[in-house]
């Protein structure tokens, strides 16, 4: 969800006195892309301890029996996205919206340019997932160990099984008074 707003401004222009650029800004509030709320400069202050909300009995995290805490959540706010223009009118939602959807192509602009330089990065907002070679070599060989360990633990069960059925036909043998026969090697 996004909200826009418009507004105006008139900036003087150093180079030509007398006379001002005007230009038009489109606002977008991205409620779905929060980011975190930067410091006040003026307050000056340190960040409070990570045990700052704590009473003094309840920080001695060297004692038995003490559990931590969550950590306060951090303060966020929506990101803001603005979209400045020197056009005469705009309607911000239009202008908003034609930014938003020129996101995937200018991502093809940039994927096609830098292709060929041998970075095969995403950019924008509509990303595919990059085979990482690294990552991939990485997984084969641990999907391989698996494969190995799931053999080894099915050929360990199934021991197990003929193990015990030979433990309970010893079992059986002796509550009859059977003499005992030597186990079969595996």
């Amino acid at each position: 969800m996004r909200e826009v707003a418009c507004a105006r401004l008139a900036l003087p222009r150093p180079d030509h006195p007398g006379e001002v650029l005007s230009l038009r800004v489109a606002l977008i509030r991205d409620l779905r892309r929060l980011v975190p709320v930067p410091p006040n400069p003026e307050d000056g202050e340190r960040p409070p301890r990570w045990d700052a909300d704590l009473g003094r009995t309840e920080r001695r995290w060297w004692e038995d029996g003490w559990q931590a805490t969550a950590a306060p959540a951090t303060q966020t706010t929506p990101k803001l996205i603005p979209i400045v223009t020197t056009a005469e009118t705009i309607d911000a939602v239009e202008l908003a919206h034609t930014y938003i959807h020129r996101w995937p192509a200018q991502e093809n602009i940039i994927k096609d340019y830098l292709r060929p330089l041998g970075l095969d990065t995403n950019h924008g907002y509509a990303k595919e997932p990059v085979v990482n070679s690294e990552l991939a070599k990485r997984q084969v060989v641990l999907e391989g160990r698996t494969q190995r360990l799931e053999h080894l633990a099915q050929a360990s069960r199934a021991r197990l099984t003929d193990l015990r059925d030979q433990d309970q036909q010893l079992q059986a043998g002796k509550a009859c008074g059977a003499q005992p026969r030597p186990l079969e090697q595996m």
